[in-house]
């Protein structure tokens, strides 16, 4: 090796503090060790600081955050996606306006309500039988009030017959509530995790987003899982809350 080439190539160093050209990462003068990170400090506006290792080029920002923030801006976007096709088709308690919410022949099923997502109305044990249960339950029985369909009769005594996910879920409620379920809690609790649950495993399992917005999207608004939300959401009947469940 010719050692004036050597003193002839070392000799087109930045020695201002000028950053090489065409470069992306973080460049010094002097050695390459540990101490080349660009500091904290004076050095996050940009301009040239002067450590240990030599005159460094700090910057604003490091590639390595530019790319993570492309990478889950995709995915984020995606997230969105699902929801606003989801909220456009679930289409009853969402965007119709008042109107009888069940066809049962009782006084409290004939009257109406605004069937809005976020409703204001209180779920009883006349919407669902679970609620009846958890009432029950604070009451120190298992014996629901009065017979209703889909009651279980055994030995005189009036019990749910349904799994009780809906039961523990009202027992935490019905004491602040008026011995009900407000309809937005059971909005949150049913309407709004399926859709992001069902892309962040399709999201998990492909790799690929534009395929999970497609497959989240079939699950969750292709099949029975959208009309049986639907009606879960509108009339809080019991068994279409415990097939959300």
């Amino acid at each position: 090796m010719n050692p004036a080439a050597g003193e002839q190539g070392s000799s087109n160093a930045p020695e201002s503090g000028e950053p090489l050209r065409g470069s992306t990462d973080v460049r010094t003068s002097g050695s390459h060790g540990p101490e080349c990170a660009a500091p904290e400090g004076p050095g996050s506006s940009g301009a040239p600081v002067v450590g240990a290792g030599g005159t460094i080029w700090a910057r604003d920002y490091s590639l390595s955050d530019a790319k993570t923030w492309l990478v889950r801006r995709p995915k984020l976007l995606g997230l969105v996606a699902v929801y606003v096709v989801y909220f456009l088709l679930l289409d009853a308690p969402l965007w119709r306006g008042p109107g009888p919410y069940n066809d049962h022949t009782s006084p409290r099923y004939g009257q109406t309500c605004p069937a809005t997502f976020f409703g204001n109305r209180i779920i009883v044990y006349e919407d669902n039988l679970n609620i009846g249960e958890a009432v029950a339950w604070w009451r120190g029985t298992f014996e629901l009030p009065f017979r209703r369909l889909d009651t279980a009769l055994f030995e005189g005594r009036i019990l749910n017959a349904y799994p009780p996910m809906m039961t523990l879920i009202a027992a935490a409620v019905v004491p602040f509530c008026a011995e009900g379920v407000p309809q937005v809690l059971l909005a949150v609790l049913l309407g709004l995790p399926l859709p992001g649950l069902a892309y962040g495993v399709m999201l998990k399992r492909t790799r690929r987003v534009w395929m999970a917005v497609v497959l989240a999207l079939a699950l969750v608004c292709g099949t029975s899982v959208l009309p049986v939300l639907r009606w879960a959401l509108r009339s809080s009947q019991v068994y279409h809350v415990n097939h959300v469940l």
